[in-house]
């Protein structure tokens, strides 16, 4: 028998921004397991956050960290503030977890079927020529896409009166831009798509919130060391690289060796200097241990996920944990900094 109240369930179930799609009795389950195995205070808060739709990417941070951390060789204890929740680690140290959940958009580009209305538009408007379009930003539900039809239409009627000789043009108002590439040469049809270009608007947020949640972290819990858990709804796409580059800066050296035959594997080694510029080197980010990256995998259940740690080499304290995934860690501290990947 169920030991927590049906209407949770009931607005779960009820709501798709809360939970993705119907709970099986499985999932049921495991999410209550989950939720009953945290200390009372966090066990509450988790409940109040899940059926609230601001909190519930909250929620489900915490429920994806405390599961992770027991496999790490840490466990939640209890609640530090209303947001950061406490831990410890495989010696005993408290340490500080501090869950951020991101909506992100499951389609980039925008509705398939809005998107596919101005694809339509635009190919009918460019006929026989080739060209190249760029969404620069996602398609609005319930576009218009006459306007820019016509807009197209009046352009290339230019073209090939002479009237104009650009092969470039961007259309752009409250709703859409985009950009417009006439190709020459032999064939016919839009050649390439290129789509909203996401992932440093994405990271732009992450900074933002990490810098923002170690402030407000250090004012209330003083030096507590903190993992930031990035928990997303959807997958980030964002290259390794960016994410590097966001958080260590830009290499000074970089490693690597491929390992032939069935099986092989790239080792990746890389030397950063802590300049101050990038996040991890910041003085507000000293006491941030590593950042969880977390998002849905491959099968899309609701609590399955895939996972990336990525440690401080510049922190003030690294916790002493061990997840079992991807992580990037030093393997020399100090103003010069060296990382490698491990668990690949």
């Amino acid at each position: 028998m169920s030991v927590l109240p049906p209407a949770l369930f009931e607005s779960l179930a009820s709501d798709a921004s809360l939970w993705p799609g119907e709970l099986s009795e499985t999932e049921r389950a495991d999410l209550e397991a989950r939720i009953v195995a945290l200390p009372e205070d966090a066990r509450s808060a988790v409940l109040s956050a899940l059926v609230d739709p601001d909190r519930n990417p909250w929620a489900r941070a915490v429920l994806l960290a405390a599961r992770t951390l027991g496999e790490a060789g840490g466990s939640v204890v209890g609640m530090l503030t209303d947001d950061v929740v406490e831990a410890v680690d495989a010696r005993g140290d408290r340490f500080g977890v501090q869950p951020l959940g991101f909506r992100l958009q499951s389609h980039p580009s925008g509705d398939p079927e809005d998107v596919a209305r101005l694809m339509r538009a635009l190919d009918a408007a460019f006929g026989t020529r080739r060209y190249i379009l760029w969404v620069r930003r996602p398609v609005p539900p319930g576009l218009d896409v006459e306007p820019i039809r016509r807009a197209v239409q009046l352009w290339l009627s230019g073209l090939d009166r002479g009237d104009r000789v650009e092969s470039h043009a961007v259309y752009e108002d409250d709703d859409v831009a985009i950009d417009l590439t006439v190709l020459d040469g032999a064939g016919s049809g839009r050649l390439l798509t290129v789509p909203p270009l996401g992932a440093l608007e994405r990271l732009a947020r992450v900074d933002a919130s990490i810098v923002e949640a170690a402030t407000r972290s250090e004012e209330i819990v003083g030096d507590c060391p903190l993992v930031v858990v990035l928990s997303a709804d959807a997958r980030w796409l964002v290259s390794r690289g960016y994410v590097q580059q966001l958080l260590y800066g830009t290499p000074d050296v970089v490693l690597t060796e491929r390992t032939l035959g069935e099986g092989g594997s790239v080792a990746y080694e890389a030397a950063f200097t802590a300049n101050g510029r990038s996040l991890f080197s910041d003085p507000a980010c000293r006491r941030v241990g590593a950042v969880w990256w977390i998002e849905p995998d491959a099968a899309a259940t609701p609590m399955g996920h895939q996972l990336r740690v990525l440690e401080n080499p510049w922190a003030d304290q690294l916790p002493a944990l061990t997840p079992p995934c991807p992580r990037f860690v030093p393997t020399q501290t100090g103003h010069k900094a060296r990382m490698k990947w491990e668990g690949r």
